[in-house]
């Protein structure tokens, strides 16, 4: 059963791809030189199931999805959004290793980590004070 942020970003996608097809005969008025915009897939990690900082089955297997669906459509990137301002300094280190958790699972998908984006959710800061722990390449 795919997760209901991955399937509206699906259905998002599937309704992008219909409108840019069915528009294929008409003059694109300039988007030849601009190319393609990249588009993003947002991936909520408080909506997908954690047991600490490890993905529960059911999210290996969402991602494992998203990682194929992803290899498919190159123009598309992910947006990792995450909750950072968190009261509790535990909690926030498990936030921040299930960011890095999902995006190695990703990257042994065989994304390139240029294509996943890590976003702040809510109010707090917009990056994780240790950023690049986060956003570094998995080695």
């Amino acid at each position: 059963m795919a997760h209901p942020a991955l399937e509206q970003d699906q259905l998002a996608s599937a309704r992008a791809w219909e409108d840019q097809h069915t528009r294929a005969a008409e003059p694109d008025n300039g988007a030849a030189i601009l190319g393609p915009l990249p588009q993003d897939v947002t991936l909520r990690l408080a909506e997908l199931p954690f047991a600490g900082a490890e993905p529960a089955e059911d999210t290996i297997a969402q991602l494992t999805a998203l990682a194929q669906r992803l290899l498919h459509e190159p123009e598309l990137n992910v947006v990792i959004e995450a909750h950072f301002d968190l009261p509790d300094p535990e909690a926030r280190t498990t936030m921040e290793r299930r960011v890095e958790v999902v995006r190695a699972l990703l990257v042994q998908g065989g994304i390139a980590p240029p294509r996943l984006i890590v976003r702040a959710a809510g109010n707090g800061p917009a990056a994780p004070s240790d950023a690049s722990s986060i956003l570094a390449p998995p080695e």
